[in-house]
């Protein structure tokens, strides 16, 4: 609602910024996600951090796919970055980037 609109969710609600996969041993990862509520009546939009999430991930050459709950999401990892790209029912063409730190 600042007058510059922006494909860039972390850029447009200040929420997913936080987000992260935690990767471990036995192929084990632990997801620590934000969400975001948006009530168009009020113009109010709430970022909310979600309880971490357990599950695993195999890599396959740079193919990372990474598996929590019934959610699959394959990577394509390049140097420090995985990308992906999906098709969301409410989002329409989303990409996700996660940038190792």
């Amino acid at each position: 609602m600042d007058g510059n609109a922006s494909t860039n969710l972390i850029a447009e609600t200040g929420c997913f910024g936080n987000t992260k996969l935690v990767f471990g041993a036995n192929n084990t990862v632990v997801l620590y996600a934000e969400e975001f509520t948006f009530d168009a009546t009020a113009e109010d939009l709430t970022c909310e951090i979600q309880p971490a999430q357990n599950g695993t991930y195999v890599q396959d050459g740079n193919t990372v796919a990474v598996t929590v709950g019934e959610y699959v999401v394959e990577f394509t990892k390049s140097g420090n970055t995985m990308t992906a790209s999906e098709v969301d029912e409410e989002w329409g063409n989303t990409t996700t980037v996660f940038t190792k730190q």
